[in-house]
């Protein structure tokens, strides 16, 4: 695969991690039980923490400059 075919599927990851938060947030305020609410709010922010991770996988490919020994010193 190129960089390009990555990049585009890596947007095409996000793309859905997003619907299903989009899809869960929804449907999550007519859920009365809370166990149920919990887990698919946990589900909904677990996707949103993949689609982060796929928006940094994404700018990691295109950075040019590696982080300073100061940067991963505070990392």
């Amino acid at each position: 695969m190129s960089l390009d075919e990555i990049v585009s599927f890596l947007k095409e990851q996000v793309k859905i991690e997003n619907q299903i938060v989009k899809s869960l947030d929804e449907s999550i305020v007519e859920i009365e039980n809370p166990a149920v609410k919990g887990v698919l709010k946990w589900i909904s922010l677990d996707s949103m923490k993949h689609a982060q991770m796929y928006i940094a996988a994404i700018e990691l490919m295109k950075a040019s400059k590696a982080l300073s020994q100061l940067e991963l010193d505070k990392q």
